[in-house]
């Protein structure tokens, strides 16, 4: 897609539009930079010199739709970037508007957070949530954010003491959003299980605990009724229950999280993940649930070549069936979804063919040079029997799906 003009990226950024990767890459690079603290030598031309859009000038709304576009496809780099270059242009701009500038805030803190920096995400974001020109709903969710930004940080502190103190912050803001929005389910389960973790000892808190559960559980279940179960109301369902002490029941609805269409791998190790502090709050091994979900580890694979004519037999061409077979038996046995690989003729290539079999699984391609060059050296030469597999179609068909998947994310 070719970006011409401001018009043209409004409908790429449009809430009913989803870029691709490449496309958040190309708007970027068509922007007209601009000058930040940490580049002061960076001059700004005359966009009409050099074809450049000034859209990131243009609406801080639009800057904000970028952010959150960019922070949806994972690349927090570019958000990082995007985000210095907006606030620089836009802090303080009378035309600015207060709930855009947050937003681009957020979109920064979620970012950070992700890249494990949660100082400089609460820096950024915790002004906004007493800034009176936003809405009560929106300072709710800057609140349950800013909570969770400290429920991460609570959770990779080392002393216990360090842990705590975190932990009873994070409650802090899940408290303060509730207040906000009394009715919020994600506000109430997020207080009921960080209580858990935080206050158990509390007699009068594991009253309120409860209560938060049961008010989550009746807001599921009116949910629910209405449109049917989601990825969400379940995940959310499972913590109740769990709170709730109905392990078995919550080990069930963490179970049926990986059915639902279109789940990502990054969701479900996010579920477990969570699950391991909510059973050791609950006084369980930090496995305890792991069980209800599948294998969500790194398959890194390398295999063997095919033999090339007058060397000792090790792959032989008549052995690929077998080997295809023994692939996707394995890929099966393993749920797997995501694997990191090579292409090089042989093994590499019939792992890939088998993995995307597999609807929900992924593949990194990894060569260890240029294109060209490892299909010269590592593909090409194995293609000398044409009545047996074609290495390079497969080679071929390999780099077509990552191209695919980099156009759609």
């Amino acid at each position: 897609m070719r970006f011409r003009s401001i018009a043209d990226i409004e409908d790429a950024l449009a809430p009913s539009s989803v870029p691709s990767i490449r496309e958040l890459y190309e708007i970027w690079d068509h922007r007209q930079p601009v000058q930040t603290s940490a580049d002061a030598r960076l001059k700004t031309v005359d966009p009409g010199e050099t074809g450049q859009i000034r859209w990131l000038q243009s609406d801080v709304g639009l800057a904000a739709a970028f952010l959150i576009r960019t922070l949806k496809s994972e690349e927090y780099l570019l958000v990082c970037d995007a985000f210095r270059e907006a606030i620089a242009f836009w802090n303080g701009r009378e035309e600015a508007d207060a709930a855009q500038l947050a937003s681009l805030c957020c979109s920064y803190a979620s970012a950070k957070t992700r890249l494990g920096q949660t100082g400089d995400a609460m820096r950024r974001l915790e002004p906004w949530s007493r800034d009176s020109r936003l809405s009560r709903r929106e300072r709710a969710g800057i609140l349950l954010q800013l909570g969770d930004i400290m429920r991460e940080e609570a959770e990779g502190a080392v002393a216990p003491a360090s842990r705590l103190q975190a932990g009873e912050r994070a409650l802090q803001y899940y408290q303060q959003a509730l207040s906000f929005k009394p009715d919020w389910l994600e506000a109430l389960v997020r207080c009921a299980a960080t209580f858990l973790s935080v206050g158990e000892n509390q007699q009068t808190g594991q009253h309120q605990t409860e209560k938060w559960a049961d008010d989550a559980m009746t807001l599921i279940q009116l949910m629910e009724d209405e449109k049917g179960a989601t990825f969400r109301s379940s995940l959310n369902k499972a913590i109740v229950l769990a709170i709730l002490r109905r392990t078995d029941e919550a080990a069930k609805s963490y179970e049926r999280l990986k059915a639902y269409p279109g789940v990502t791998t990054l969701e479900l190790a996010e579920a477990r993940y969570d699950s391991r502090s909510l059973a050791l709050a609950l006084g369980k091994p930090s496995t305890y649930f792991q069980a209800a979900f599948p294998p969500l580890q790194l398959i890194v694979f390398a295999g063997h070549m095919p033999d090339l004519p007058h060397t000792n037999p090790r792959f032989p061409p008549e052995s690929i069936p077998q080997i295809r077979d023994a692939l996707r038996e394995k890929l099966q046995e393993l749920e797997a979804r995501v694997a990191l690989v090579s292409a090089a003729a042989g093994a590499d290539l019939l792992f890939i063919e088998a993995l995307t079999e597999r609807p929900t699984a992924k593949f990194h391609l990894v060569l260890p040079w240029s294109k060209e060059e490892f299909f010269r050296t590592s593909v090409e030469p194995y293609d000398f029997d044409p009545k047996h597999n074609t290495w390079g179609s497969l080679f071929e068909r390999a780099l077509d799906q990552v191209r695919a998947a980099f156009r759609t994310r």
